[in-house]
């Protein structure tokens, strides 16, 4: 399920992938990045910036408009996280982070413009960028997330406008002052049962990294293990995966459609990255007798654990034991009330 990723979701990976932001033939718009002079790498079409702590600058985008008729467009800085496919994310403006003192791309970029356009008319989208004084060591990731907005959908009383139902573009924008790269954090922050992104049953390994840091092909080997035990109950493993700055999300352990059981259990992962970092992570966990009756019962296509045909043969055992048992006494009483008459 993980790897069946669509298009808009390669378009998120941008600064990972070097992909291409320009519209294809039919698109109603064009998008380019304006690349300055401080760009690492000119070949690249996503913003990937050499800068100074303190340092301000413009950067922008050149929009075109490929119909006839006019258009207005939405170019807002986005925020970088981690999406629960492991798959590095732009479609969030403010995502939470796992710190609130990270630096971000939407805090360092002036705010979002709404542009309109003549029929083919171009424009250069212009942002003002400002560095933090302090030497900001590691990388920020985000991206200008562009989307047309349709006609006649703009909500006055509130300043709000609604966005079309189109294809949306991203241009991905990684921000960093120094060559060396640090070394990634993850952590395990906690583990549950529920439902993954398909909706079905399974244990949810929320892990972060708490690097301002990209974390590229990410692999993880997990185990639930009833606790107590060496009883392997689930196991999965995922490669290919990658992290953004300060991010999390919530790695699904599958449980193959099988029911959530109350119950006590130990969840272990096995995690590297493509510089041969490992982690090796274990937490417990309790999951409830409602808690599991609630995930069954939203879970899509449960396969119900068959009822054992030995409790039924256990159960009548019990109840033809029983009955025999009152039957015998019921004759005790009765021979011994015939007795007490009988001496009367």
């Amino acid at each position: 399920m993980k790897k069946r990723l669509s298009l808009f979701i390669a378009f998120l990976m941008l600064p990972l992938m070097g992909q291409t932001a320009y519209a294809s033939e039919g698109m109603s718009i064009t998008v380019q990045p304006i690349l300055p002079e401080n760009q690492r790498h000119k070949e690249l079409s996503y913003f990937d910036l050499h800068m100074e702590a303190g340092q301000a600058e413009e950067i922008g985008l050149k929009i075109t408009n490929q119909l006839d008729e006019t258009i207005q467009v939405e170019v807002a800085p986005h925020n970088a996280f981690t999406n629960n496919l492991g798959v590095i994310d732009y479609s969030q403006e403010t995502p939470k982070l796992e710190t609130e003192k990270a630096h971000t791309l939407v805090s360092m970029l002036s705010e979002k413009q709404l542009v309109t356009l003549a029929p083919h008319e171009e424009k250069n989208v212009m942002f003002q960028l400002k560095m933090p004084a302090d030497f900001l060591p590691g990388a920020v990731l985000g991206a200008f997330y562009v989307h047309q907005i349709e006609v006649g959908n703009t909500d006055k009383s509130e300043n709000k406008v609604t966005i079309s139902n189109d294809f949306s573009y991203v241009v991905g924008v990684k921000l960093s002052e120094s060559d060396q790269l640090l070394k990634p954090k993850l952590a395990l922050k906690s583990v549950r049962a529920g439902v993954d992104e398909s909706n079905h049953t399974s244990i949810l390994a929320k892990i972060a990294n708490q690097e301002a840091t990209i974390v590229r092909k990410l692999a993880i080997k997990s185990k639930v293990i009833e606790k107590g035990t060496s009883n392997v109950l689930y196991e999965s493993t995922e490669e290919d995966l990658s992290m953004a700055p300060y991010s999390s999300f919530d790695y699904a352990v599958s449980l193959e459609n099988q029911e959530l059981k109350a119950g006590e259990y130990v969840v272990e992962l096995e995690v590297s990255d493509i510089d041969h970092n490992e982690w090796q992570l274990k937490k417990e966990l309790t999951i409830k007798r409602d808690e599991a009756k609630r995930f069954n019962q939203a879970a899509f296509d449960v396969e119900k654990e068959p009822f054992n045909v030995k409790w039924i043969y256990l159960l009548v055992g019990i109840i033809v034991v029983l009955l025999i048992g009152i039957g015998s006494l019921v004759v005790k009483i009765k021979k011994n009330e015939k007795k007490t008459a009988f001496k009367k």
